[in-house]
């Protein structure tokens, strides 16, 4: 058994690492990417922002998500300590090293994001990592307990499908904001080279596509003789709702031309379904026949 302090250092880094992704969305609606306009220093000369900069209030949300940043290293930090002291398998131990890596490569990324004046490839590949790192610290989490594999083929192949179409949905999601009017900066014009309608629509027909996988797990859970643990009902009920909002949220921002603070809704609720999502992924995987009395 993991000592209490380790397992919630474990859930503590799924935290850390789901919200810097939040922060990093505040820092690209509110047009504050370039607050720091160099890197490794905020201005040249000063790791902190100066009050000569003419970047104004901006540099101050900016400088602020890269403080996050050594806090998320160290929670990171504290994982793999403990991972390397409680697993015995390397695999554990790799796992336990991935956020730290992680975030090393996050703060570099960031570096090629600013120096490159926020190309938006840059700046998917900052988001797309923050979503790999958040998925494996899942995995780590959830595994260190030993958990009990399910004898349930179709409950795991469930499982697979879930967090991949998830992931499919996220990144499109991702291609929608670089090729839409959030570039980080004012004076960045450069995006990704979609039309904006038909690259919004390819992430809507994955989102329906994700929602016929949970309406296929609920006929499952309902009508077949594939049994559903009751964690991976509640699970999957609340994949369902938060999907619901989320597409809602989704729906409404592209109809009223993507205003900030909705853009800002839709990140944290897509944060959210990604770690709801692994969740039920989990419980399918892991769980047992016949747990729900």
């Amino acid at each position: 058994m993991l000592p209490r302090w380790y397992n919630r250092a474990l859930i503590l880094n799924i935290v850390v690492q789901s919200g810097i992704i939040v922060t990093g969305a505040i820092v690209r609606v509110t047009g504050s990417g370039l607050g720091c306009p160099t890197w490794p220093d905020c201005v040249e000369g000063s790791l902190a922002p100066t009050a000569t900069q003419a970047e104004e209030w901006h540099k101050w949300v900016e400088f602020g998500n890269r403080l996050l940043t050594f806090v998320v290293g160290l929670v990171a930090l504290v994982v793999v300590i403990g991972g390397f002291r409680y697993f015995k398998q390397s695999s554990r131990r790799l796992l336990a090293a991935v956020p730290l890596l992680g975030t090393l490569a996050q703060a570099l990324l960031g570096g090629v994001t600013v120096l490159t004046g926020l190309h938006p490839l840059t700046v998917m590949a900052h988001f797309v990592l923050s979503i790999i790192i958040v998925g494996l610290s899942f995995r780590l989490w959830f595994v260190a307990s030993e958990p009990q594999r399910s004898s349930d083929r179709l409950l795991i192949i469930f499982s697979h499908v879930l967090p991949v179409t998830t992931f499919s949905l996220i990144v499109a999601g991702s291609l929608v904001t670089g090729s839409g009017p959030h570039s980080g900066d004012p004076d960045v014009t450069h995006r990704l080279p979609f039309d904006l309608k038909t690259i919004a629509w390819f992430h809507a027909d994955i989102l329906w596509l994700f929602a016929g996988v949970l309406i296929a797990l609920w006929v499952i859970a309902k009508v077949s003789h594939h049994t559903l643990s009751l964690n991976a009902l509640n699970w999957l009920r609340n994949v369902t709702v938060l999907t619901a909002i989320q597409g809602l949220v989704g729906y409404i921002q592209f109809f009223t031309s993507l205003p900030e603070l909705l853009v800002i809704i839709h990140v944290i609720g897509a944060v959210l379904v990604w770690n709801f999502v692994l969740r039920l992924s989990y419980e399918l995987r892991y769980q047992t026949r016949n747990t729900n009395s």
